[in-house]
């Protein structure tokens, strides 16, 4: 179990730190400013805050062996964990019909891609899936059991089917209401999408100009390669519920065996947490857009908290300041009558050291980087 809550943690942290870089790269970049950008923060959000209150917490009760927590704190971490998988597999959905209207370019789809429309739209997800999960989350609870004389308690999803008291049709409805809801209906509709996408993009092949293509082709693959993430990742997991309402009342074959059930657990839990913490990557391995954006962000803060680390001392040294003096020897020798203007001065101050013009010419000729500092070394020891 506590090997199982140390998996977790590097997916929390590389997750977070993602997703917040994600918000801002979007956030801080007016060139990022479009509908794709949009749903991806929309995206970024559900797992920042997925992981943020529900893999941390899933983790100490596998450590603790038991449910540490208040009813109040397992009733938030299941409905978060359900909310933000929704939100994010149906803005998966958002993202899919976005690439195809860009590609398809109508009039009507041009109105629906304007960053005011998509971001009402995404309130709306959010708000229809409250709505309906705030049904299902009223079975939310803490099962307090005893097992081999020693007390132990579990948040579970439903307290009627850990307690087999739901009817099979009601387990079913769970179970299999996620199924469709939150994987096959969401992700056909997102095939749906890419299937006329690229029979858009074969027509057009011999339309438009190669840079065009190559623009909407980078988005476009990012986004599929993201929604193919998604589903690899939750198929353990929507398996397993299939099975489970399959079975049910029964337990499931890996349910007999201790070991094979914690196996199933965590292997099912580990995939569909690091989706959530691989997105940001995938945007930096395949979006050019992207990757700059990312890069310009991180020099700001950098900037910002370190300057001399991007930009030090605007005082020059000693190999780079008679590199200049030398550079400007020869272009008044190619300019003989602006020497009067462009000479400079016989003497200069480097770091409250006084050099010599000779000394530079005589650096000028001998071109060595260490030669210059043991003169200067020289005259700061006299």
């Amino acid at each position: 179990m506590l090997a199982i809550a140390i998996v977790f943690i590097p997916i929390t942290v590389i997750g977070i730190f993602g997703n917040i870089l994600v918000l801002l790269v979007i956030a801080l970049n007016t060139q990022m400013h479009d509908s794709t950008s949009l749903f991806i923060s929309n995206l970024a959000l559900a797992d920042l805050l997925f992981l943020t209150f529900c893999v941390p917490v899933t983790a100490l009760s596998y450590v603790s062996k038991s449910w540490p927590f208040s009813d109040s704190v397992c009733y938030i971490t299941v409905s978060l964990q359900y909310i933000t998988c929704y939100v994010s597999v149906w803005t998966l959905v958002l993202l899919a019909h976005d690439r195809f209207v860009s590609i398809t370019s109508s009039i009507t789809g041009r109105s629906l891609r304007r960053c005011k429309v998509v971001f009402y739209i995404c309130i709306t997800v959010w708000l229809i899936v409250l709505a309906l999960n705030s049904l299902q989350m009223r079975n939310v609870g803490v099962l307090r059991f005893e097992y081999n004389g020693i007390k132990g308690s579990a948040c579970v999803d439903s307290l009627a089917i850990a307690l087999t008291t739901a009817s099979p049709l009601q387990a079913r409805l769970f179970y299999w209401g996620f199924n469709l809801g939150a994987y096959l209906l969401p992700l056909t509709l997102s095939c749906a999408f890419y299937f006329l996408l690229v029979k858009e993009i074969w027509r057009q092949k011999l339309v438009q100009s190669k840079s065009s293509q190559k623009v909407k082709r980078h988005a476009t693959r990012m986004v599929f390669v993201v929604i193919l993430t998604f589903g690899f990742c939750w198929l353990p997991q929507n398996f397993r519920f299939f099975l489970q309402g399959l079975n049910y009342p029964q337990a499931s074959f890996w349910e007999h065996n201790e070991k094979i059930l914690l196996l199933v657990q965590s292997v099912v839990q580990t995939m569909a947490y690091a989706n959530s913490c691989v997105n940001p990557i995938l945007y930096g391995l395949l979006s050019e857009r992207f990757r700059i954006a990312f890069r310009r962000t991180i020099s700001r803060f950098l900037i910002c908290l370190c300057p001399t680390l991007i930009n030090p001392s605007l005082t020059p040294s000693p190999a780079s300041f008679a590199n200049n003096y030398s550079l400007q020897l020869q272009r008044n020798s190619l300019h003989p009558s602006n020497n009067s203007i462009r000479r400079p001065s016989s003497t200069v101050n480097f770091g409250g050291t006084t050099i010599t013009t000779n000394l530079l010419t005589e650096y000028s000729n001998n071109r060595d980087n260490g030669w210059i500092n043991n003169k200067i070394n020289g005259l700061n020891n006299r």
